[in-house]
C-alpha cells in the first residue's frame, strides 16, 4: 500500500492507475466544495504531480486521468518526449492560481483550474534542481513504483 509522508504517497506497481486517480479525485472534489471556498487553499486549483517510472507509463497514466474527466482539471504528460519545461510549469502555476500574471508568487493567476502533471521522475527532478519548482507548490505527489502492472 505505501506509507503516508505528509502529502506524498508511494504506491506499489500492481495498483498503478486506480489509486492515484482516487487520491486526485478526492483532492479535486474537496476543492470544488462550496463550503470550502472561504479558505485560501480552496481558492487555489489542486496541483497533483504523479511520477511514473517510464515514458510509456507516463503516457498511460495521463490517458487514464483524461478518461476520468475530473471536473475543471487539466492533465499533462511530461517526459523526454515532452519535457516539463520552466514555461510549462509556469503555466500550471498560473492556471492553479499559484502565480500572478506578472510572474509574482501568490494568488491571482488563473485560479480554480486543477492540474494533474504526470511526469517521469527525471523530468520533475530536473525542474526541482533548476529551482523552477519547489515541493511546497504541490498539493499531492504520487510516485508510481516499478514498471509492472497495467493501466
Amino acid at each position: 500500500m505505501g506509507l503516508w509522508l505528509g502529502p506524498w504517497r508511494s504506491l506499489p506497481a500492481p495498483h498503478l492507475a486506480p489509486r492515484p486517480l482516487l487520491l486526485c479525485r478526492a483532492l479535486v472534489e474537496s476543492r470544488n466544495q462550496p463550503a470550502a471556498s472561504s479558505s485560501s487553499a480552496a481558492s487555489l486549483g489542486a496541483l497533483v504531480v504523479v511520477l511514473a517510472p517510464t515514458v510509456v507509463l507516463t503516457a498511460q497514466h495521463a490517458a487514464y486521468f483524461l478518461r476520468a474527466a475530473l471536473p475543471r482539471t487539466q492533465v499533462g504528460a511530461f517526459s523526454s518526449d515532452n519535457p516539463l519545461s520552466r514555461e510549462a510549469w509556469t503555466r500550471v502555476l498560473h492556471d492553479t492560481g499559484r502565480l500572478a500574471a506578472g510572474g509574482g508568487r501568490g494568488g491571482g493567476g488563473g485560479g480554480g483550474s486543477h492540474w494533474v502533471v504526470v511526469a517521469t521522475a527525471a523530468s520533475f527532478a530536473n525542474l526541482l534542481q533548476q529551482r523552477h519548482a519547489v515541493m511546497s507548490q504541490l498539493d499531492l505527489l504520487v510516485r508510481v513504483a516499478g514498471g509492472g502492472g497495467g493501466v
